[in-house]
């Protein structure tokens, strides 16, 4: 279902819920039906940009080089508006009376570990140990904030 239906489908008692980012949850108003929000923490968010290939090919070798190498900065600034908007929308949902923002216990994020390993265990095998170990370790350092 698009993100855009889901607060309809939710008034309309079709849908009991969504799982969602919280940076949506205003935007796509789902916020004005869903008043219980379980706040885990399911993936990552990725980041692309994209650009046509034969423009790409046109720019100045500069040009180009400042596009090849913005992935990090890019992907630092999108990381810091996501966290901040995620913090901010928890926080405002956690204040208002009229919504109730529950985090799951330290046994919830086991169980959850012990859930999702499986996708873990496909993935490692689809795309091999050390590919896995590499994007692991890239996602440590960038929540460690490097």
């Amino acid at each position: 279902m698009p993100i855009t239906r889901i607060a309809e489908n939710m008034s309309r008692n079709q849908i009991d819920g969504a799982i969602i980012p919280w940076r949506a949850l205003i935007p796509f108003q789902i916020n004005q039906v869903a008043k219980y929000h379980y706040s885990a923490d399911l993936g990552v968010l990725p980041v692309v940009v994209a650009m046509n290939k034969r423009q790409c090919e046109n720019l100045s070798p500069k040009a180009r080089a400042v596009v090849d190498q913005s992935g990090p900065l890019l992907s630092k600034m999108r990381g810091k508006t996501y966290d901040d908007t995620r913090t901010e929308y928890i926080n405002r949902h956690k204040a208002d009376p009229k919504h109730t923002v529950i985090e799951p216990t330290s046994a919830e994020r086991g169980e959850m570990i012990t859930l999702f390993q499986p996708l873990h265990d496909q993935w490692r095998a689809q795309n091999g140990t050390q590919r896995y170990d590499a994007l692991v370790k890239i996602f440590f350092e960038i929540r460690k904030g490097n």
